[in-house]
């Protein structure tokens, strides 16, 4: 029989009467997880590019300086393999825009590529790449921008592995440079390359807020307007299948709402997706939210206490690691592509689950 535990509205008050569930401090790191590294090859060093005097400039706003993405976990364990570029993302990328480059400088522009999210990594079997930003364009010799691209784009290779990743990059920026854009000469000033960076930093200060409202997050959009859904929760968990069922209070009565819609809770300044029934920590890097498994034990902000204090220690054995591969989030319909991958990140434009 299935051995359910619920929190008692004793245990509740004690803790917190404001939002019922409150963490106890624990050893941050109660647990080792070590990281290795796959690193791509480097394109030919003359061909990485200085400037946009070559024709277009890359910006990198992901966060991080080489990391492009993470190998599926394989067997159980906390260590994880990580994917990186052999020089900074910035320049490795400029690498391989030479034939975006010459595009422009076929229609007499330069471009300014703001990367605001990217991934590598390999599902099915082949290497796999995401690619999400914009593409401003300037006549050549001004320092006048224009959003001519976005893009969010998903590209499969047939190469096995990790092999033609770096092709598939090419390819992708390159199709973004050939793609119809909106017009560079239209009336009226453009923004110059200090304005365009700040504005698109801009549009993402949402995820580094200092304090997250505690409460249940019915949406993303509830979660960017920082406006919980419901501010009191009670949670039980299933201690056989690892299953919670997340509750709301009704303020008025104090009654239990059970609910399945739930993009994610806060607490104690902690943020967890709530994805399958299970609550998987989260907290931003650069323009996207990045499961807290996959980041450096030594830089990680969001150590699960709320977890651990909560579920962990009352699952059947207990332990205190959430960021234990049992832990793994899966997707078998990525993006309706029929692609099976390991969940990494949350979209910072939609909420959904990235690889």
């Amino acid at each position: 029989m299935t051995n359910r535990f619920l929190l008692t509205m004793d245990y509740m008050m004690r803790r917190c009467p404001i939002y019922f569930l409150m963490a106890i401090g624990l050893p941050l790191a109660a647990f080792t997880q070590t990281q290795q590294k796959i690193i791509l090859p480097a394109p030919d060093p003359g061909t990485i590019l200085q400037n946009n005097s070559a024709g277009i400039e890359i910006i990198n706003n992901t966060g991080t300086a080489r990391l492009l993405g993470y190998m599926a976990t394989e067997k159980a364990g906390n260590d994880y393999v990580a994917i990186e570029a052999p020089v900074d993302k910035q320049h490795w990328l400029s690498g391989l825009a030479t034939d975006a480059a010459t595009v422009l400088n076929q229609k007499g522009s330069t471009g300014l590529f703001i990367i605001n999210d990217l991934s590598a990594g390999i599902a099915n079997g082949n290497g796999y790449i995401r690619l999400k930003g914009r593409l401003y364009e300037s006549p050549a010799g001004a320092d006048q921008y224009r959003l001519t691209h976005i893009i969010d784009s998903f590209m499969t290779g047939n190469i096995p592995g990790l092999t033609g990743i770096p092709d598939l990059f090419r390819s992708l920026i390159t199709a973004t440079a050939v793609a119809p854009g909106n017009p560079i000469n239209t009336a009226g000033s453009g923004i110059n390359k200090t304005g365009i960076i700040a504005k698109e930093q801009e549009q993402y200060t949402f995820l580094h807020m200092a304090h997250y409202n505690t409460g249940i997050y019915q949406s993303y959009d509830g979660f960017k307007n920082r406006k919980p859904s419901y501010e009191q929760f009670y949670l039980s968990v299933d201690t056989a299948s690892k299953s919670v069922q997340i509750n709301a209070v009704n303020p008025s009565d104090n009654a239990l709402i059970p609910l399945t819609d739930v993009w994610g809770i806060a607490i104690d300044d902690e943020l967890y997706i709530y994805q399958n029934r299970q609550l998987h920590a989260a907290e931003p890097v650069g323009n996207v939210l990045i499961l807290s498994r996959f980041i450096d034990p030594a830089t990680r902000k969001n150590n699960g206490k709320f977890w651990r204090e909560t579920i962990g220690k009352r699952l059947s054995p207990p332990y205190n690691n959430p960021f234990n591969n049992i832990n793994t989030l899966k997707t078998a319909q990525y993006r309706s592509k029929n692609i099976t991958g390991e969940v990494i990140k949350m979209d910072a434009d939609q909420g959904r689950p990235e690889l």
